[in-house]
């Protein structure tokens, strides 16, 4: 049986992702962006979304984080999730706008 080293393999793993983003950006695409909602104020939990939000932002991925109060209202999250989901429905949408219009600009 083989011992993994999870470090090693963890740091080989993210700098492939990490050239993986880089092409990607040098291709012209939008960057890729993550979205993480914290609520409440329990302070193991903004570490963990810290290292998060730092780990994603060293591999060239956007980070937007969503803060809240404990009590929010479980509507007022699904609220927000929703206009993220709908969110990305459009940019998903404009993103093959694009690729139409270019490609019927193309003369076969």
């Amino acid at each position: 049986m083989e011992i993994l080293d999870g470090k090693y393999t963890s740091s080989v793993m993210l700098q492939n992702l990490k050239t993986e983003i880089q092409k990607y950006l040098q291709e012209g695409k939008r960057a890729p962006r993550i979205d993480i909602m914290l609520v409440g104020d329990d302070y193991a939990s903004q570490m963990y979304v810290n290292m998060k939000e730092k780990k994603a932002l060293d591999l060239g991925i956007l980070v937007n984080i969503h803060t809240f109060d404990k009590d929010i209202s479980q509507a007022q999250l699904i609220k927000l999730i929703k206009s993220l989901i709908m969110r990305m429905k459009l940019m998903e949408l404009w993103y093959n706008y694009q690729c139409l219009s270019i490609l019927t600009k193309v003369k076969y």
